[in-house]
């Protein structure tokens, strides 16, 4: 099945595509380029000065920019968060879908999918659906970062013609963004243009002397531009494969620097993370000589995040790139304990929660200290939502004299989650911006539940929201109690 998504029209793509710069341009849509300027929020969000306004300044997060949301804005919050709140039916969660939809008919059950989980947490199906979404979004002081719902877990065995067709999605993608907004940033998955499979033989061999030759940064630029090396570890098809991923992983990043949208290439498991930040300084090195047009995700959950980020910020500082780094926590906990388990090997993560926490933090801090000593070359995205990680940033911001509208630090949260914490952030003028998937009910759906599964300790934090959401609720409907 294709997983091209239904949101613009693009061309054939030409045979040469992988050959030429002009192939790019032709299928980069022709939209105007907007100015380069520093991601902020639009002009009407922002507050007054420009230092960060610290836990007073930023409302507490206790709710009460709920009152510009609709009446039914909040029964649906309560009604998925209670939904999601279950752990057996996140568990079960294909199942659910697969009964309901037998149950229900097709057309019905598309309908209560849009009216609940598909309402609360994705942009939309149509480009339209999606500018409204963002201008929505911008009118509450938000941006919108799209999230292309497409991905490979390792055994799928997709097909060299899948990969061609996410290049299709993605790279209309990048030009959806940029028409949704002038301030739209974009994150994707390696794995919908490289397999799953192909980065996990890439990472291991990243562990050996020979295999770090092998696939050194210096052949794979080469073969990104076209030459044909040999890869005596890979087979003929993953040569092949290879060289075609490189290679539409340069168009992608190519045409999302020219049209000034920011790509966020999002971390996955660790046994194929190694690969996957050699692909970002690949991408780096070419379009990020000015600004970070291409960023890499730091999950605070594996104890080796802290040296890894240490060996970027040098690298980067020597090869002279800017870095741009989105910080989060993790969202693979239960797969990484089973995998370290079933295969005898030590567990990647931290102990406990409470570590990650510190470890979050620490790396955070470091991050904002780069920044508030005014390096040009650190750009960092708190991804979180923890509130007391984000209070924690905005503190820090305001006691390094960090500037908000400077752009450098940003803040983000998925759509539908978290909503008290961005928009009393964009309340306030700081850049934030909420994921956004889209597609049809069919293709987003089963990515919504992936990511449930992985972020049930996300999903156990809703208590809050949930008594947030109620008090607003009585208020509206029993104004007389309080």
């Amino acid at each position: 099945n294709s997983p091209s998504l239904p949101l613009s029209s693009s061309p054939s793509l030409p045979e040469d595509m992988f050959r030429t710069r002009s192939s790019l341009l032709r299928l980069c849509l022709p939209l105007p380029h907007p100015p380069r300027r520093p991601l902020a929020c639009p002009a009407r969000a922002r507050g007054e000065g420009g230092r960060g306004a610290g836990r007073g300044g930023v409302s507490a997060f206790d709710g009460g920019v709920y009152r510009a949301k609709s009446l039914w804005e909040i029964v649906r919050g309560l009604l998925v968060f209670k939904l999601c709140s279950m752990p057996s039916l996140v568990e079960r969660g294909e199942e659910v879908l697969e009964r309901s939809r037998r149950i229900l008919g097709r057309r019905l059950f598309d309908r209560l999918m849009r009216a609940t989980f598909y309402g609360q947490f994705v942009g939309g199906e149509r480009a339209e659906d999606l500018r409204a979404c963002a201008r929505g979004l911008s009118e509450r002081g938000v941006l919108p970062m799209l999230a292309v719902p497409i991905e490979e877990a390792v055994d799928d065995g997709r097909s060299e013609c899948w990969f061609r067709e996410n290049l299709h999605t993605v790279l209309s993608s990048v030009n959806l963004a940029r028409s949704c907004h002038p301030g739209s940033m974009m994150q994707i998955k390696v794995t919908s243009l490289m397999g799953a499979d192909l980065c996990a033989t890439i990472s291991q061999a990243l562990t050996r002397s020979d295999g770090s030759e092998e696939f050194s940064e210096t052949r794979l630029s080469l073969v990104m531009d076209g030459e044909n090396l040999p890869f005596p570890s890979l087979t003929c098809q993953e040569t092949n494969h290879l060289q075609n991923s490189l290679q539409r992983l340069k168009i992608v990043g190519e045409c999302a620097s020219e049209s000034a949208v920011p790509l966020l290439i999002d971390a996955e498991l660790s046994f194929v993370n190694p690969a996957i930040s050699l692909v970002h300084r690949l991408l780096a090195q070419r379009f990020n000589r000015d600004r970070p047009n291409i960023w890499n995700t730091y999950q605070c959950y594996l104890k080796d995040t802290d040296q890894s980020l240490q060996t970027d910020l040098s690298r980067a500082a020597e090869r002279g790139v800017s870095l741009g780094v989105k910080l989060v926590r993790g969202a693979y906990l239960d797969q990484e304990r089973q995998r370290a388990q079933e295969l005898g090997y030590t567990d990647p993560l931290h102990p406990n929660w409470g570590e990650t926490d510190l470890s979050y933090r620490n790396i955070l801090d470091r991050l904002l200290c780069l920044v508030g000593v005014e390096d040009p070359r650190i750009w960092v995205l708190v991804a979180s939502h923890n509130e007391g990680s984000v209070a924690f940033a905005v503190d820090r911001m305001k006691d390094l004299g960090i500037d908000r509208e400077a752009g450098k630090v940003l803040f983000a949260q998925l759509l539908g989650m978290s909503d008290h914490v961005s928009l009393a952030l964009g309340k306030q003028g700081y850049p934030v911006y909420k994921s956004l998937p889209y597609g049809s009910v069919d293709q987003v759906i089963p990515y919504l539940l992936r990511r449930a599964q992985e972020n049930r300790s996300a999903l156990a934090g809703l208590g809050r929201e949930r008594r947030l959401l109620y008090r607003e609720l009585r208020r509206r409907l029993v104004p007389w109690r309080g």
